[in-house]
């Protein structure tokens, strides 16, 4: 059972959080749902990607995706120039953001998971009135390896130089 002082100052770190987010307009945080359920429905991939076999099959895609963005530096560069200098390109950076930066905190959960932490907590930040999905990981903080809490910080960077190299590739 929890002991009553921990389960106190829990609560009073939730309160202090809380109270922060209505100081800062710019930055505000809703709590969404417990991802238990999903969690656990998807533990089966969690553990297939925390394999090596998966490891090996990133490394690759990220290494081709590397090379390819050399090869390819002066039109990639002149395309980012280009796209960047309309305005609806930041409309679709604005809808795109929210889906990466979901896959990459389900990276952080599905981590945090294959460790036996619990997440207990999805929301949405508001940072200046961009959507971004985040999940408590703070669980990771109590694992007795640092080379686990590294994995899970690690999780959601990724998925994004996966998700960049497979850009790179279509």
């Amino acid at each position: 059972a929890p002991h009553l002082s921990l389960l106190c100052a829990r609560r009073a770190e939730d309160e202090g959080r809380r109270r922060r987010a209505f100081i800062n307009p710019l930055m505000l945080r809703m709590r969404l749902f417990d991802p238990t359920r999903m969690l656990d429905r998807l533990a089966p991939l969690g553990r297939v990607l925390a394999g090596w076999p998966a490891f090996a099959a990133w490394l690759v895609l990220v290494l081709l995706g590397a090379l390819a963005a050399a090869i390819a530096l002066p039109q990639l560069r002149a395309d980012a120039l280009r796209v960047l200098a309309t305005p609806s390109s930041y409309a679709v950076v604005w809808f795109a953001y929210p889906l990466v930066k979901s896959l990459h905190e389900l990276a952080h959960a599905l981590a945090v998971r294959r460790f036996g932490g619990s997440v207990h907590e999805v929301g949405i930040s508001l940072l200046m009135l961009t959507p971004a999905p985040y999940v408590d990981a703070s669980a990771a903080s109590a694992f007795p390896l640092a080379r686990q809490r590294a994995l899970v910080g690690a999780a959601g960077i990724m998925v994004g130089l996966a998700l960049a190299a497979l850009a790179l590739r279509a």
